[in-house]
Order: structure tokens, then C-alpha cells, then sequence
């Protein structure tokens, strides 16, 4: 029986595997699609020749025009000074975008392969959210097992689903706090030995600081494909360069700044809420670890800006330390394929 763990996010869908000599490894893609009319008709050869991913669709006028996927198609939105669009917002598959569900299916089952053999697959679903009641998690959740077990294929596929934060942490052996900063939420799960204290998500984290700070230099979210100074797409490439431990001199890195710290502010503030409400459930004796991984912790001075804000409030909690996995962007899926390894069918042995 073959094992997959698979992170489903904002940003990134991440596959890790073992390969035939047994060592981790990882797929990836880029979330996203960026889409624009025929134009020539040599136009999908192009396509074809720059290996760049794409389908084709009618835009309900009778014209034509070429949806392209995933990295390619989020160079193409950054050199053209467009908006990359998203088939997930806000940690769950968006509700008004009708090519989304397409477009998240196209990607999960390139990013699969062939499989030939039976094979289970963990992925990864962010918390219910504490700021924004309207994400149903559940949908989501149900629409990802869907595509995953409609794969057509040699092989039976079995879908199973974990919290994202959660996998951060199955294998710390003393009481830990993960949370997985990613573009639609950050998740967040207390546990100790993988068993879950509490668990909850805050919508509007990565994108968040991307399209807020965007908003600073005249960007319209109602708008997105206008003639903006600044997009979502420029300011996220800007934050992958970003050293949180100084205040930037430019405008733009300023307000990247800014909004990370009030984006980590609400994250620790619902971590002292989460603790306040679940007391009586739990008896620390031990300091507790925080874990953190995601896109949107890469940048430099993350962890020092968060140790900073948490020492600031009262968790009532003995703290521990505050670290970020090796590899942040692929720890997420890594945990996936943990969980998947410990699985146990029913009736083995």
C-alpha cells in the first residue's frame, strides 16, 4: 500500500512521497491560474513550447480563451502586472470563482502522477475559523476528498483528511502549539503526543498582507486586472525577500511590515483565547513548543517578531520555544505523509 501526504493550500498544493530508496521527497505547484483570450492562432503552440499548463474554455460568448496553471501561469501575472487568480480564497475552495473546482482538480491529479498501486492519500484542511463564520470548512473539505477518490487510475485511491497545524506536530514528545501561516488562514492546533487540546483557524493571513498592503498604493480588489502600481502579485514576490527584524525604509516594505505585525497580533491573541476558553481540559508541566511553518513564515525575522508579540501576553501557559520547521513550505505535506504512514486499515495486522 503506497502513502501520499498532500497540503492543499492557498498558494502551493505540496505531494510528498517516498521514493524507491525510500527517502522523502516533494512535488509542488503553484494554486492558481491566470487566464487571456487566444489572441493568434499560434498562440497554443506557444503554450505547448514553454511547457506552460493550461486548458481551454468559451467565455460564454463564443470566444475562446486559454486558461494557463499553476508556476507559469503566476510568472506570466507577474511579467504582464497582473492579479494570479485563485481557485481557493480564504482556506477553502472560493465560492465565486466557477472554474475553481476545475482548476483545483487539474492540479491536485497532475501533481499525483500515475499511481499503480493502491494508495492512501492524507490531506490537509485548515480549522474553523474564529474571525469569519461564512468558510465552510466542511464543503471543502468533502469537494478535496471528491477530486482525490474520482481519480481514474490502475489504482484504489483512499482519501483521508487532517488538520494542517496538526501535522506539525504528531511527532513532538512534549506539549506543542503547531501553526501553519498559510496565504488563506493561519491554523492553529494545541495538542500533546498528537492528541488535540484545541484547534482553530484566522482568515486573512499571506494573501491578506498581499492584498492589503497593495491596497496602500491604490489597489482595487473589486478591480483586479486594472493598471495598479502595486499588486497582490508584486507585493508577494517583494515579501519573499523580506527581513522582518528591521523596519524597511521604502513604503512598500513598510507596509508588508505592518500588516505582518497585526496579522501575527490577531494569531496570538486567538491563541490566548483558545487557551482561556479550553482551561480545565489540560495540565502543562512542561514548557510549551511553538511550531510554526507555511509560506508565510519564510521571511526573515518571522520567528524573532513572533517571540517578540508573544512575550507580550499572558498564555497563562509555561512557554517553550519558538522555532520554524526546516523547509516551511513542504513541512505541512511532510506531516500529511506521516500521518498517512501511521495509518492503519481496519483488519491489518
Amino acid at each position: 500500500m503506497k502513502r501520499i501526504g498532500l497540503d492543499i493550500g492557498t498558494k502551493h498544493i505540496v505531494l510528498a512521497y517516498l521514493d524507491d530508496q525510500n527517502n522523502r521527497k516533494v512535488r509542488y505547484e503553484v494554486n492558481g491560474y491566470l487566464s487571456f483570450p487566444r489572441g493568434d492562432n499560434f498562440m497554443e503552440q506557444l503554450l505547448l513550447t514553454q511547457k506552460i499548463p493550461f486548458v481551454t474554455r468559451e467565455d460564454g460568448k463564443g470566444n475562446k480563451e486559454f486558461i494557463a496553471i499553476g508556476k507559469m501561469a503566476e510568472q506570466l501575472a507577474y511579467s504582464l502586472n497582473r492579479t494570479l487568480c485563485r481557485p481557493m480564497a480564504e482556506g477553502g475552495i472560493s465560492k465565486y470563482d466557477e472554474d475553481a473546482q476545475e482548476v483545483i482538480a487539474i492540479i491536485i491529479r497532475s501533481i499525483i502522477g500515475k499511481l499503480t498501486e493502491d494508495t492512501i492519500i492524507y490531506y490537509c484542511t485548515t480549522a474553523k475559523p474564529i474571525n469569519n463564520q461564512s468558510l465552510n470548512v466542511d464543503f471543502h473539505r468533502k469537494v478535496v476528498k471528491l477530486i482525490i477518490e474520482g481519480y481514474k487510475g490502475e489504482a484504489e485511491v483512499k482519501a483521508f483528511h487532517i488538520n494542517e497545524a496538526r501535522c506539525l506536530v504528531l511527532k513532538e514528545t512534549v506539549p506543542a502549539i503547531g501553526i501553519s501561516w498559510g496565504a488563506g488562514t493561519v491554523t492553529v492546533h494545541a495538542g500533546i503526543f498528537g492528541v488535540p487540546i484545541f484547534e482553530f483557524s484566522v482568515v486573512g493571513a499571506g494573501d491578506w498582507v498581499d492584498i492589503e498592503a497593495a491596497k496602500r498604493f491604490g489597489y482595487d480588489p473589486t478591480h483586479p486586472n486594472g493598471e495598479y502600481a502595486e499588486t497582490p502579485t508584486t507585493i508577494c514576490r517583494r515579501k519573499e525577500s523580506m527581513d522582518l527584524k528591521v523596519t524597511p525604509e521604502d513604503r512598500v516594505g513598510q507596509a508588508i511590515y505592518l500588516m505582518y505585525e497585526i496579522l501575527i497580533e490577531n494569531v496570538v491573541r486567538g491563541i490566548a483565547e483558545g487557551f482561556k476558553e479550553n482551561k480545565g481540559k489540560f495540565r502543562f508541566d512542561k514548557p510549551v513548543n511553538i511550531v510554526n511553518a507555511g509560506g508565510s513564515s519564510m521571511p526573515d525575522g518571522f520567528i524573532e517578531m513572533l517571540a517578540r508579540e508573544l512575550k507580550k501576553i499572558d498564555l497563562d501557559i509555561p512557554l517553550g520555544e519558538v522555532k520554524k520547521i526546516d523547509n516551511p513550505l513542504f513541512a505541512v505535506a511532510y506531516g500529511c505523509l506521516t500521518a498517512a504512514e501511521l495509518h492503519k486499515e481496519e483488519g491489518s495486522q
